[in-house]
């Protein structure tokens, strides 16, 4: 669905500490692995607030018990570093297979107001997500 206004969305307070690299980070994790073929970053009603840049790293991991997601490895990458427009939706075509999450980082701060990716499941992921809905009932 679309953001309903600025709050609706992800903002990260301002960095002080500004260098080319400088950005702040957020995971998504996947409930199966899926084939990527569409991000969608929006930036909805951040008009002058909004991040200037991001790019997407995907992982084909999952975190373990004792650590989380502190050691599993972003290392596929998935859309480079790219500039955004504020207040627009923008969508950019991938084809990255076998993903389990991913790792948006948002340059050097500023606001997302929504983050998608879209793919299928893997017919692993579709076998996991058969396996979980036959054992919820």
């Amino acid at each position: 669905d679309r953001p309903r206004n600025m709050g609706d969305g992800w903002e990260t307070r301002r960095r002080r500490d500004i260098g080319p690299d400088t950005h702040d980070a957020v995971i998504i994790s996947f409930a199966a692995p899926a084939d990527l073929v569409r991000i969608e970053i929006d930036t909805s009603y951040f008009v002058f607030n909004s991040s200037v840049a991001a790019s997407v790293l995907g992982s084909r991991c999952s975190p373990d018990g004792q650590h989380g997601w502190a050691m599993v490895p972003f290392d596929v990458p998935v859309l480079g570093r790219t500039v955004l427009s504020p207040d627009a939706r923008q969508v950019f075509r991938v084809d990255v297979p076998d993903i389990t999450a991913l790792r948006v980082a948002a340059y050097p701060d500023g606001g997302i107001a929504r983050i998608r990716a879209i793919g299928t499941p893997t017919a692993e992921g579709a076998r996991r997500l058969l396996d979980k809905w036959e054992g919820s009932a």
